[in-house]
């Protein structure tokens, strides 16, 4: 059961990543090219819900991974979440949290799915933890 939703848990941060990218790079396109606003900004809406889906499940998938570590008796597991939380690299995992499952949630409102910015900086943050995981450990 724990391997299952991890495996939907990778698919979904995916599925997030790049839905997030597509809503950026429409957003811009709707600012730049202001004759077809009205139709990629349909497009932002439907994507939006897509990124609001994606968020939803990995967010269960987080919630579900802490429960399993409460529950279990890992020693070392409950070692890594820790070290993970609190160690050297604890702000990469609490942007990542942040990036990862609460901004998606600010899609819900209609004014932010609706409006190019609201779009734009929404996409951006829920990118910004996938970008910052491509750079190598110095430039972190």
């Amino acid at each position: 059961m724990v391997r299952e939703m991890m495996e939907i848990s990778l698919i979904a941060n995916v599925v997030l990543q790049h839905s997030a990218v597509a809503v950026v790079l429409l957003a811009l396109g709707s600012m730049l090219l202001p004759r077809r606003r009205g139709g990629l900004m349909v497009a932002v809406d439907t994507l939006a819900w897509l990124v609001i889906a994606a968020g939803s499940v990995v967010g269960l998938a987080t919630i579900w991974e802490f429960v399993q570590l409460l529950q279990g008796g890992n020693l070392f597991e409950k070692a890594a979440f820790a070290n993970r939380a609190g160690g050297d690299y604890a702000w990469f995992h609490w942007l990542r949290a942040f990036s990862v499952v609460v901004a998606p949630q600010l899609l819900w409102w209609r004014r932010c799915r609706a409006s190019a910015w609201g779009a734009l900086m929404t996409g951006l943050v829920i990118s910004a933890p996938f970008v910052l995981a491509m750079l190598p450990p110095q430039l972190r």
